[in-house]
């Protein structure tokens, strides 16, 4: 048997056990896990009275087996009833956002943001379709990247453009400009990720 750990062990079940819990339909706890949209889904026959399992992100429920364990849990241990739903209110204020974002203001520039990108995709296509139109040869390409790399002032305050052609023809460098060349990317592009180049 294998002891290696996986990263989804446990990740969002809840096993509950608390002696307010009884093996009913109408129980309130059960009655507050429907009424937040969770389900019942039955594993062969539940016989513990006091204990259940819940799955934040399934949002599923099943009622515990005697020495029968049903799922991985969260930190391998069970937990009462109000710790449970403290739990699950910190969580359900995030429900709809993006993982790692914490506020509706946030999701909103995230989703604006990722609204722009096939426009800024396209922009870019366009600009470089018109750029290449005009053949332009590795060493005027490379001339169009150095004066875009100049119009970076942390670059203009302390480099000059000779400098920067002297890096261009450092063997690894050239060889990735040629690669960056062949490829069609724009003296633009390039400019802004000068630093990786060079690093």
């Amino acid at each position: 048997m294998s002891n290696e750990r996986k990263l989804t062990e446990g990740a969002a079940t809840f096993y509950i056990y608390d002696k307010k819990l009884h093996h009913k339909d109408d129980d309130p706890f059960i009655v507050w896990l429907k009424s937040e949209g969770f389900k019942a889904e039955y594993f062969g026959h539940g016989n513990v009275d006091n204990a259940i399992y819940v799955n934040i992100n399934s949002k599923v429920y099943t009622w515990g087996m005697a020495g029968v364990g049903l799922s991985l849990v969260v930190g391998n241990h069970a937990i009462h009833i109000d710790e449970f739903k403290q739990i699950y209110e910190i969580f359900k204020k995030y429900s709809g956002l993006t993982f790692s974002i914490y506020t509706e203001e946030d999701q909103k520039a995230f989703d604006d943001y990722m609204a722009m990108i096939p426009i800024l995709k396209e922009q870019t296509e366009k600009k470089r379709k018109e750029y290449f139109s005009k053949n332009p040869t590795y060493e005027e390409w490379c001339q169009d990247v150095a004066c875009k790399i100049m119009e970076d002032e942390s670059y203009s305050q302390h480099t000059s453009i000779e400098e920067i052609f002297d890096d261009m023809k450092i063997g690894f460098i050239d060889s990735e400009l040629r690669l960056y060349y062949s490829e069609r990317k724009l003296p633009s592009e390039i400019a802004g990720q000068w630093w990786l180049i060079t690093l």
